[in-house]
């Protein structure tokens, strides 16, 4: 029993998107490319490194919602996803 906790856990972690962690880097952190709202053109957005310092609170929000994202990741839906901003259809 006391080996089940930590292996289940790093199963959980392992399955888990980690979708708060990945918007911080990937939206704040790193210089990214945003559409401008005025112009309806692309802009490259400079990035922020002071960001990185809350990862390991986002690493907390990734565990604490890992469970309602395999809930709802796993469920069949159907309609529209978003890739990288790009509505992708979903069967």
């Amino acid at each position: 029993m006391k080996r089940a906790i930590p292996v289940s856990l790093a199963v959980g972690l392992l399955a888990a998107s980690g979708c708060v962690s990945t918007h911080l880097v990937n939206g704040k952190a790193k210089e990214h490319w945003e559409r401008d709202a005025e112009t309806g053109e692309d802009r490259k957005v400079a990035g922020q490194p002071g960001y990185y310092a809350l990862l390991p609170f986002t690493a907390a929000a990734d565990l604490v919602t890992d469970p309602f994202q395999m809930i709802f990741s796993g469920a069949p839906h159907s309609g529209w996803a978003s890739i990288d901003g790009w509505p992708v259809p979903l069967p």
